[in-house]
């Protein structure tokens, strides 16, 4: 019996290896790609033509290797096309920055506060992400998503902040307030995640350090 479900799950697992191998080494081809996953070379070839599609990936120019047949292409991630929101929200400040797949900082807005009522909070968030998103759609960047790190546990299947002693605040659906200021301004197609600032912080690291994070990863906040 053929799980549809299962498959799509795997599919997407394959797809986010494959832009983790090419983030972590740049320039290798389908060949090479295929020879580390153990993944088949067709498979690898749909993948990654899906990615290109998608904006993921691009490819540089064929390498030049002196033996007969097809010339490896090798693949890189594509810093034009995509983006990626991340907000961080603490006592009386928030900064929402876009980057690159890469990890390059595209632009920065700081704001702060003295209101730390939920909803005036949130209104202001979700304006500076907006001004931060539009400058990025008038760059033709498609917006993967928002990423908000909060001081204070989160359950981030839901999006609700449990307690954060810093801001006053207990049992906040944060993801959903968001998304709904979000749509005010006129964002309604983004998705929004949620979790705790440190926990952000440590997957940061791991995403985008300039050296590879080692395991375990003990992150100090």
């Amino acid at each position: 019996m053929t799980i549809t479900g299962d498959q799509k799950f795997l599919k997407h697992i394959n797809r986010m290896a494959l832009v983790r191998l090419i983030r972590s080494q740049p320039g290798q081809s389908r060949a090479d790609l295929a020879a580390v996953t153990g993944l088949t070379k067709s498979t690898i070839t749909l993948l990654a033509q899906e990615l290109i599609d998608e904006g993921w990936l691009t490819e540089d120019e064929v390498l030049v290797t002196g033996s007969i047949g097809r010339r490896p292409t090798p693949l890189r991630l594509d810093t034009k096309r995509l983006a990626l929101i991340g907000a961080d929200l603490n006592t009386g400040y928030m900064e929402v920055v876009a980057t690159t797949l890469t990890g390059d900082v595209i632009t920065l807005v700081s704001r702060t506060f003295e209101d730390h009522e939920v909803h005036a909070v949130i209104t202001l968030l979700a304006r500076t992400i907006a001004e931060v998103a539009y400058r990025l759609i008038d760059q033709r960047r498609t917006i993967l998503g928002v990423g908000l790190g909060v001081p204070g546990p989160v359950q981030a299947s839901s999006g609700v902040l449990h307690f954060s002693p810093n801001l006053g605040w207990r049992d906040v659906p944060l993801r959903a307030l968001l998304s709904e200021g979000l749509q005010r301004e006129g964002l309604a197609q983004l998705q929004v995640f949620v979790q705790r600032r440190a926990a952000s912080a440590a997957l940061g690291e791991v995403e985008f350090s300039s050296t590879p994070a080692k395991e375990p990863l003990l992150y100090i906040n």
